[in-house]
């Protein structure tokens, strides 16, 4: 991924990234509700894959693409929110895990003590792992690593955990699977909501600086 300096650069990036997914996705439904009853079935059940993989694209990409961001502002660990406090450190954390247990409490501490004063740095290319399953659980730690609020999103959990992740796992894994039209019209129309909500988001988040130690959630 591109680094990504200015807001300008971040929301061009989203609007971008989202624009080419929803085209793809808009000319596969004309495709199904163009198609003869025999199409439509294996339209379908291709559809939900696809719909699928802009899901976790889509969320992987924002979510990147913010972490860049983030990391471009060049501040020290200490001007930072605490999610990206503790998003800086892991890598650091799992070296001392290897250590003896007598010796991790203290180089925890002295490790702490000693980044806060240094640039915030990462790889943000390695900051996102979707696991290739982004379940509703996933998807919460996701925003929790970012700080954005999963709250609004916690309604849609069976939905992307049954509906859309699970019908997903059955055609990949071979299962045959009877996919209503006028259902998945509905999935596909929540999840793209779902999309550009996430987009929004990550937006302001960066817009008002929640990234920040001293910002407030607006």
């Amino acid at each position: 991924m591109s680094i990504i300096r200015s807001l300008d650069e971040l929301n061009e990036f989203l609007s971008n990234n989202l624009s080419w997914r929803k085209k793809e996705l808009t000319t596969l439904n004309f495709m199904v509700s163009r198609s003869c009853p025999h199409e439509r079935d294996v339209l379908l059940r291709g559809s939900i894959c696809l719909l699928y993989a802009h899901w976790e694209g889509f969320i992987r990409d924002a979510s990147t693409s913010y972490i860049c961001f983030v990391v471009s502002q060049g501040l020290r660990f200490r001007d930072l929110a605490p999610n990206f406090i503790a998003l800086g450190l892991l890598p650091n954390i799992s070296q001392i895990q290897q250590t003896r247990f007598a010796t991790v409490h203290s180089r925890l501490t002295i490790n702490f003590t000693s980044q806060l004063s240094e640039q915030f740095s990462l790889d943000c290319e390695k900051a996102i792992n979707t696991r290739s399953n982004i379940n509703s659980k996933i998807f919460e730690e996701i925003c929790q690593i970012i700080g954005i609020k999963n709250a609004n999103y916690a309604s849609k959990n069976n939905l992307l955990d049954e509906r859309l992740l699970g019908n997903r796992n059955r055609v990949s894994h071979g299962r045959r699977l009877e996919i209503d039209s006028n259902d998945y019209v509905l999935l596909h129309d929540t999840v793209v909501e779902l999309i550009e909500k996430f987009r929004t988001d990550v937006e302001k988040a960066a817009e008002c600086g929640t990234y920040r130690a001293s910002s407030t959630d607006g």
